[in-house]
């Protein structure tokens, strides 16, 4: 019945944004809000089978696609919609930070120290879900302070046992044979697959855009809902933990100033 508790199993994963070597988070509490009422807050973690945890860093890039870090298990919540609050470390570049390609560490910053997620839907009995963290567009470098922001766009939960999963390959002739993407060095580099919702699509497909953007995106433009980076040697892109429904796919192949 719905006065049954839930038992929630909570996991993290991301999809890769560029060529960055690490995007990590040190979350310090959960915070699990329903109907306005009191707030329940993990502050302890069990990570790897190491308890009592008062923190817990962790380097979203090792999780791409369908693969995810558990950070809450078994936990008893009512049934019913909650309002998520990731609290983050990110008063120094030695808790949240983002390495550079080049091997430049930057600080990684909040707004407010806390992601807040709305609409986690909990019924009774067992459910895994997973935070899924579009980092191409939740992940903003501002030029002002060269730090990168962590911004709740792109960061959404998705019920496992619903939640798709959407793999392949790109032909390999695209980056061999076909200007200017031949003439990359290397011509694997800087690459990625868009995810839209729906088919037939009326508008211009965009890459991630905001409505601060500049310059403004033309005509009619339609943000991606995920996107994917392509494995350099095998040409593979993975999406995972996706709402069921009809997408269209793209990809680009000059994505490397991004």
């Amino acid at each position: 019945s719905n006065d049954d508790p839930a038992l929630l199993t909570l996991g993290f994963s991301d999809s890769l944004p560029e060529d960055l070597q690490e995007v990590v988070i040190e979350v310090y509490s959960i915070s699990f809000t329903r109907n306005d009422a009191t707030p329940f807050v993990v502050e302890d973690f069990t990570i790897g089978g190491v308890e009592d945890l008062e923190t817990v860093k962790i380097d979203l890039l090792k999780y791409p696609g369908a693969n995810q870090l558990v950070v809450i298990e078994d936990l008893e919540l009512d049934a019913g919609t909650y309002e998520v609050s990731i609290a983050i470390l990110d008063d120094d570049v030695n808790n949240s930070s983002v390495l550079e390609a080049d091997g430049d560490s930057k600080a990684l910053t909040v707004s407010g120290g806390e992601l807040t997620l709305q609409g986690m839907q909990l019924a009774s009995g067992n459910e895994a879900l997973t935070v899924e963290f579009g980092l191409a567009q939740a992940l903003q470098f501002q030029t002002a302070t060269e730090s990168y922001l962590l911004a709740p766009t792109g960061i959404r939960i998705e019920n496992n046992l619903t939640g798709a999963t959407l793999s392949g390959l790109i032909d390999s002739t695209l980056f061999d044979t076909v200007s200017p993407c031949s003439e990359k060095n290397p011509p694997t580099s800087g690459n990625r697959v868009y995810l839209y919702k729906g088919i037939d699509l009326a508008q211009d497909l965009a890459d991630v855009f905001t409505s601060a953007s500049v310059p403004t995106p033309p005509g009619n433009p339609l943000a991606p809902f995920a996107v994917a980076s392509l494995n350099e040697t095998t040409r593979e892109y993975a999406f995972g933990f996706l709402p069921a429904g009809d997408y269209t796919l793209a990809s680009a192949r000059d994505t490397a100033q991004d």
